[in-house]
């Protein structure tokens, strides 16, 4: 009680500041609300509304902790008060959001979790504290936070997406699309959504239905352009989803300026406004994928000169190449049929490809799809059927030549075109019928390495002159500015096409102590194409 004055008197001295307090925060004057409320519980320390007017006007000062001690004070005093749960929430949250802009995310992930076990059905909670587990790289308490957004919420988008984008990243392409797809259900016009999704359709060779989505996405796209401080500025063609030609190793972000142009979103307006450049590249390498941009490209390329031109490369398309090769002695291209899914499910398909001398074993593998991704090795007619039992678009059905050495080893060389001329890039060998470098396992086994040294050190010695030969002449048929060709070599020492276009990938991630040759060996590469596109530019 204060000296001097009577108990009643003290109460509406109280009751008269704490509505003065009450006023200024109302008006927004938070200083004086802060003053007039320390008043309060100064004069009497329980005052649970002071507490919670504190608590209010140190969080709209921006003090967080501050604002936190007042409402944990309250509960304290009375624990399960609702207003002071909500409140410390909501202060937890908002601090959480402070510390998430400025970085520390331990600190903001800490805040969200408080603020969750205070309101465990408030969906914001979880969805920040996903977003945040997603920034440490958290994968799986990411997904678990994301999902309990969305079961308290089947509309929140972020969610949705953030769900989508951790699965991709992960290459578990099924549920990645179905989040994408829930996402769209909420709001169709979501164009991350329509994008990743249409690239995840495209990798499955559903190119009818990946069209759907990209056809959603924004016209045109916006150029990305990566400046480099000097060297050549490269104009590039790009596809909006897969099958572009790596350029990472090839023009260097250092070096090069790079422009990538989305041709299939592409208006005319973008392009008469493209940025100057010194030379155009079409990385669009993927014939299967290319038919979105061949029109505008080949219009463009009939007006400015260009590496890797459309209608080269739409000759590199798995079933053409036996006839674009055709007559290249000591060369062995095995016969190709592609089939509509329509032409698939008609019935008859063993005699189909017999009709056309194709006979088991055949490779039944999608169009459009890269790195062996959906192939499938059928030894019996009976098993074509459940082979190309799926939604892609259409199959390629490609005769299979077992060349297993007699060691029982497959091999794979990799050769890179560059100007058209070969350069040796890898051997990988394998048991495996599908022969991947990444699989071989070369790393395990010395006599491999020594075995991949001897052909990129000297590939005539491996492959014979007549062999070597036949590579070059495939490197001028194909007439590409790059490019390059997987093959390995039959019993009878030809050269067996496994493929041979544009998308052709060249790194150096090997460890120099482990493969020195090829830290040798692979730049030219390199050099050999950077000097062709200073050949290439205009003056």
């Amino acid at each position: 009680m204060m000296a001097g004055t009577s108990a009643g008197a003290a109460v509406d001295i109280l009751t008269q500041t704490f509505a003065q307090a009450q006023a200024r925060l109302a008006a927004g004057d938070l200083d004086q609300a802060v003053a007039l409320g320390l008043e309060v519980i100064a004069a009497r320390p329980g005052h649970l509304e002071g507490l919670n007017l504190l608590g209010k006007a140190t969080w709209g000062r921006g003090q967080y902790q501050e604002a936190v001690t007042f409402f944990a004070e309250m509960l304290r005093l009375e624990p399960g008060h609702p207003e002071a749960l909500a409140n410390l929430a909501r202060v937890l949250h908002a601090f959480g959001m402070e510390l998430v802009r400025g970085g520390q995310l331990d600190n903001a992930a800490a805040c969200f979790q408080q603020a969750a076990s205070f309101q465990p059905d408030q969906a914001d909670h979880h969805l920040q504290l996903g977003a945040v587990r997603q920034l440490q790289g958290r994968e799986a308490e990411a997904i678990l936070h994301f999902e309990r957004t969305v079961a308290l919420d089947p509309h929140c988008v972020e969610a949705l997406l953030g769900l989508g984008d951790l699965h991709g990243a992960a290459l578990r392409f099924g549920p990645a699309a179905k989040w994408y797809r829930w996402a769209l259900a909420v709001d169709p016009g979501l164009e991350v959504a329509n994008f990743n999704l249409a690239a995840i359709l495209e990798n499955e060779a559903r190119l009818a239905e990946s069209r759907l989505y990209r056809s959603r996405t924004a016209r045109p796209q916006p150029l990305s352009v990566e400046t480099a401080p000097e060297g050549l500025r490269v104009l590039i063609p790009w596809a909006a989803g897969s099958g572009n030609v790596p350029i990472d190793n090839l023009m260097p972000r250092a070096t090069t300026t790079r422009i990538r142009w989305i041709v299939e979103s592409a208006t005319d307006a973008q392009e008469a406004a493209l940025p100057a450049h010194d030379v155009v590249f079409n990385a669009i390498g993927n014939p299967d994928i290319a038919d979105l941009s061949y029109d505008r490209l080949s219009r463009f390329a009939a007006a400015h000169p260009m590496l890797n031109p459309p209608d080269r490369v739409a000759r590199t398309r798995r079933d053409r190449m036996p006839g674009l090769l055709a007559g290249i002695p000591g060369l062995v291209v095995p016969k190709v049929l592609r089939l509509r899914r329509d032409q698939v499910l008609e019935g008859g398909l063993a005699e189909r490809l017999a009709a056309q001398g194709l006979a088991c074993p055949i490779i039944v593998r999608p169009i459009g799809t890269q790195g062996g991704h959906g192939a499938v090795l059928v030894d019996a007619p009976d098993g074509l059927a459940a082979a190309a039992d799926s939604d892609v678009d259409a199959y390629y059905f490609i005769a299979f030549h077992d060349t297993r050495g007699a060691d029982g080893h497959y091999r794979k060389y990799r050769m890179i075109f560059v100007d058209r001329q070969p350069y040796p890039y890898h051997l990988a060998i394998s048991t495996n019928w599908m022969v991947h470098y990444f699989s071989a396992d070369m790393l395990a086994a010395p006599w491999k390495r020594e075995e991949e040294r001897r052909f990129m050190e000297d590939p005539e010695r491996v492959l014979g002159p007549a062999g070597l030969a036949s590579v070059a002449a495939v490197a001028r048929r194909l007439d590409l500015d790059y490019g390059g060709i997987d093959f390995t070599l039959d019993a009878e020492g030809r050269v067996l096409v496994f493929e041979a276009n544009a998308t052709m990938l060249v790194h150096l991630k090997d460890d120099p102590a482990d493969f020195p040759y090829k830290h040798v060996v692979v730049p030219a590469i390199y050099r050999a194409f950077d000097a062709m596109l200073r050949r290439r530019a205009r003056p």
